[in-house]
């Protein structure tokens, strides 16, 4: 946002924030038209992320207002890993949509929803940039479009699942901190839009954190205690509100977690490659100021940027820790995107060189364009969704009730005749532990003979999942997965 000397570099800059704008968003509905596609053409769903299956049983529970918090030991084995507002808030249109149009659109209504938030999240931040900088609208549009809907969010921005929209309500909250002319006003606004976000998923509050160093550093103690209180207050209620089997969901999630340093460092270096030039960015900010001068502190600007600078350590050591956890993803790091945009945003003149911001957008257009010509990462879900199709072509024509080793295959909507066994994550963990399951979980109802059909890894012989396979004779063979039929004469 530097007011670059010489109308080249003006034009060169204002064309790189265009292009990278333009090839973001271009990215951005690839990967929704793909995602749409995908689910048209799989009956099961090609996942945009880990596990998503786990997220589209949850709501479709909630769609049909049954409980979405229960003992992940009895059958069907599922779980609900997130908070309330996540499967509350999508249960409404998800319900509408499918009662139009049949469960199976579940996918595609879920995946919108969360699309929508992050171009909620994206309009947030550009719609302050241009406040901060209304000279520079181009060019904060471009910023905000890398970082909400850029390479390090990419598929999370279409995918069944809270962290884009806990992001969203995360900017929300601090923008109202900061920009609100009545301060108190701007607290509990404040306030609210960081219990969404926590509502959302339980691990966002990174924005609340932040919010209270900033308060904090300013000496606003009366806000920062009254942020502080009205948060934890809340949050007690929701835990007195919602009952038991929430509660202990929210334990287990809590609680029940494997780290592994290994894996945050390569999640770490995933993130320093995918947000380049938002790292760029926040590296030229640091340099000394170009002019002597300095904004009054009560500036929008000069608070942005200070909220940045105290804001990011936080978000991103706490975003490396929680990324260790064995099931995580780049995701935790999605609270420093807001402080590294307003860091990059409030600095303005006085501290970004043209020459970091030119190479950032060069680097930001590099990326995008790399992704969306499939030099880099992945803009298709076409061969998993192929190879869904293939295994459904055999799948659907067996009797049920049946168990599908590929968890989107157990989806409600595929086999309404059978316990929709979208097994949780821990699942196999819990299995090795030694816990307690219903039936003896999955291998015991095999054992039973209880499925009349089964669909298993091809190099599965006379057991799976600790359950003898006494009943079943082995069947044809598809892409891998081989179909076991129970014998006629016996029964369940």
């Amino acid at each position: 946002m530097q007011p670059v000397t010489g109308s080249v570099q003006s034009r060169v800059i204002a064309w790189l924030a265009a292009a990278s704008l333009a090839l973001t968003l271009a990215v951005f509905v690839s990967r929704g038209a793909a995602a749409w596609q995908a689910a048209r053409v799989a009956p099961g769903i090609a996942v945009t992320s880990g596990f998503e299956e786990e997220s589209l049983f949850a709501l479709w529970r909630a769609a049909r207002r049954q409980p979405v918090y229960f003992d992940p030991h009895r059958i069907p084995f599922a779980s609900a890993y997130f908070n309330w507002l996540f499967y509350t808030a999508y249960a409404r249109p998800v319900r509408v949509l499918a009662d139009a149009f049949g469960d199976a659109v579940i996918p595609v209504a879920a995946r919108a929803i969360t699309a929508l938030g992050a171009l909620t999240g994206f309009f947030v931040i550009a719609r302050l940039g241009g406040r901060m900088h209304p000279d520079r609208r181009l060019l904060v549009t471009a910023l905000a479009g890398f970082g909400f809907l850029g390479p390090l969010v990419g598929w999370w921005a279409i995918t069944a699942r809270p962290d884009v929209w806990a992001m969203t309500w995360e900017a929300a909250g601090i923008v109202a901190l900061l920009a609100c002319s009545r301060e108190r006003l701007g607290v509990v606004l404040s306030c609210a839009f960081f219990y969404l976000a926590w509502a959302c998923k339980q691990t966002c509050v990174t924005g609340l954190a932040g919010a209270l160093v900033f308060l904090a550093w300013r000496r606003r103690w009366v806000d920062a205690a009254s942020l502080a209180g009205g948060s934890v207050g809340i949050w007690l209620m929701t835990f007195l509100a919602l009952g038991p089997a929430y509660r202990a969901s929210f334990q287990a999630t809590a609680t029940q977690n494997d780290f592994l340093i290994a894996q945050g460092l390569d999640h770490l270096t995933e993130v320093a490659i995918k947000a380049a030039p938002l790292w760029l960015w926040c590296a030229a900010c640091l340099l000394p100021p170009a002019q002597s001068t300095a904004a009054p502190p009560d500036d929008l600007a000069a608070k942005a940027r200070s909220f940045g600078q105290l804001a990011l350590p936080l978000a991103l050591v706490f975003g490396f820790v929680t990324s260790c956890k064995i099931g995580s993803a780049a995701n935790y790091y999605f609270g420093a995107i807001t402080p590294a945009l307003l860091l990059v945003l409030g600095s303005g003149p006085l501290r970004l060189p043209s020459g970091a911001l030119a190479a950032g957008l060069v680097v930001a257009t590099g990326l995008q364009l790399a992704s969306l010509t499939g030099k880099v990462g992945q803009l298709s879900l076409s061969p998993e969704a192929r190879h869904l199709e293939r295994l459904w072509s055999v799948w659907s024509r067996q009797p049920e009730p049946r168990y599908a080793a590929v968890n989107s295959l157990n989806l409600p909507w595929l086999n309404p005749a059978s316990p929709p066994l979208v097994l949780a994550y821990h699942y196999q963990r819990d299995r090795r532990a030694g816990s307690t399951f219903e039936q003896r979980g999955v291998g015991g109802m095999i054992e039973s003979g209880y499925f009349r059909s089964l669909l298993l890894p091809s190099q599965t012989t006379t057991t799976f999942d600790n359950g003898r396979l006494v009943h079943y004779v082995r069947d044809q063979t598809v892409d891998g997965m081989t179909v076991f039929r129970r014998v006629i004469s016996d029964s369940p």
